[in-house]
């Protein structure tokens, strides 16, 4: 329920400002956005990681943590306001100037969060960090929509994300009091499990944001804009899904290190679980990207579809790997972590300086996804030395997923054919309803029935049953009253 919370507010946000600002609008956003990432995984200390994963604290680790933040917070600060200028002239914008600013004041105060937050996760207790989560989403929600009303401006996005940053950590204090004492005396402590996790965020920001950077000196700021939206939309469906898991998968990993089998057999039950949901979602989400931006968005953003068609894809294909990181985090191998962001960069780089090229913003489109592809074949190698299992072997875990996810798409497109072509709201309505629905069928009917002839084994699909029996349960006792 946590998730479906946060998804709706992200997913309102962005449909509402879509419709009342313009592409390039979200260009000049995504610009400031790519380049403070870079600037913020340059001084990244993961030191939220470093308390979850020590086995015991004291309390000089937590404001050792909270004193390097205030450092980081400051750092942040004065590089991003020194880069504002020189930055915005290589991109041919003074608007960028005032942008980069404010930007860099927003996540330098984000990174005073309440170090508390990160200590509950290690209890796996995720309230506190859902509650700030919900905070800076509604209010960054509401402010953003309110001025993209009022002045229609870019502004709307920059200045909703810097009042959402500062409520939340104003909350997380009050909410969860904590008195911090300035000591670096652990600092050693936790840079030591850091200092490899440093070096890994750099190369995953690279690997993320550096195509907007790089495409932001060639393609101009609609084409920009057009991108940022797309891979916005696109993230959402695997993104936002796996999420939850994906928080639980480093505490959970951390406590069975010990048992080798047992941390083996979680992360492939996991892997299977992910990938049973996003799969589908992503892309479910693809076929129905063109009713979707038709009615949601509006004709302005129709250009977008077959990007968001092709990103959702490949968003979807990476989840299939994203469990690596907690468990080369959970076993110590945070090097091994950067060698593979800093090869997955080096292939990126390749295929999206050939791409923009080339082709300019489709170019960029199929280098993402082809370099995603890419990308997952290195991860599924590092599982491999990690675990044991083959490539083949885990690709071979997702039979029944591929299965279904095709027989999606034949249904789909079976079903939109029958159909046929046309305009307007019900229309679009009609292809949205019949894309979600029978697919949806489709997917599952195909997997239950893989799943029955298997003999209906242990695993991800009978983990999924019983959450899903779980949640119902839930339902029945506190909204179905008995007659």
């Amino acid at each position: 329920m946590s998730r479906l919370v946060l998804n709706a507010l992200s997913l309102v946000s962005t449909l509402v400002l879509a419709r009342l600002l313009v592409p390039a609008d979200f260009g000049i956003v995504a610009i400031a956005t790519a380049a403070l990432e870079f600037v913020v995984a340059l001084t990244e200390l993961s030191l939220s990681a470093a308390l979850i994963q020590r086995r015991y604290l004291q309390r000089s680790h937590v404001d050792t943590a909270w004193t390097m933040a205030v450092i980081r917070s400051l750092v942040v600060l004065a590089v991003f306001t020194a880069l504002a200028v020189p930055l915005s002239h290589a991109y041919g914008d003074d608007r960028l100037i005032p942008v980069f600013i404010v930007t860099g004041l927003t996540a330098a105060t984000i990174d005073l969060l309440n170090p508390r937050v990160s200590l509950r996760m290690k209890m796996m207790d995720f309230r506190p960090q859902f509650t700030c989560q919900i905070i800076k989403r509604t209010v960054t929600v509401i402010v953003s929509i309110t001025l993209a009303i009022l002045f229609r401006s870019y502004w709307a996005m920059i200045l909703g994300s810097a009042a959402g940053a500062v409520m939340t950590v104003i909350i997380s204090y009050i909410l969860w009091p904590y008195i911090p004492r300035f000591t670096l005396s652990r600092a050693r402590d936790l840079l030591g499990f850091s200092s490899w996790l440093f070096a890994e965020q750099v190369m995953n920001v690279l690997n993320w944001r550096f195509d907007q950077l790089l495409s932001g000196l060639v393609l101009s700021k609609r084409e920009l804009g057009l991108f940022s939206l797309a891979i916005n939309l696109s993230v959402m469906p695997s993104r936002e899904i796996t999420a939850p898991l994906v928080q639980a998968l480093f505490p959970g990993f951390s406590n069975v290190t010990d048992s080798p089998a047992r941390l083996a057999r979680g992360y492939m039950t996991a892997q299977r679980a992910i990938g049973m949901v996003t799969i589908p979602a992503g892309v479910g989400f693809a076929l129905a990207a063109q009713p979707f931006v038709a009615l949601a968005l509006g004709s302005k953003w129709a250009v977008a579809v077959p990007i968001i068609q092709v990103l959702a894809c490949s968003f979807a294909f990476q989840t299939l790997t994203i469990g690596l990181r907690s468990l080369a985090m959970a076993m110590g191998h945070t090097r091994l972590l950067f060698f593979r962001e800093a090869i997955s960069f080096a292939v990126r780089l390749a295929c999206v300086l050939a791409g923009v090229l080339l082709a300019g913003l489709t170019g960029l489109v199929w280098a993402r996804a082809i370099s995603a592809v890419l990308g997952v074949m290195i991860a599924l190698d590092m599982v491999r030395r990690l675990l044991g299992f083959g490539i083949v072997a885990q690709m071979a875990a997702h039979f029944r997923t591929f299965v279904g996810a095709i027989t999606m798409v034949a249904v789909v497109m079976a079903a939109m054919r029958l159909l046929g072509q046309g305009e307007g709201t019900a229309h679009y309505a009609l292809q949205l309803c019949v894309t979600i629905v029978a697919g949806a069928v489709a997917y599952i009917a195909t997997v239950g029935a893989l799943w029955i002839a298997a003999g209906r084994p242990g695993g991800a699909e009978r983990e999924l049953l019983n959450a899903v029996s779980g949640v119902l349960g839930i339902f029945r006792r506190r909204v179905v009253k008995p007659a």
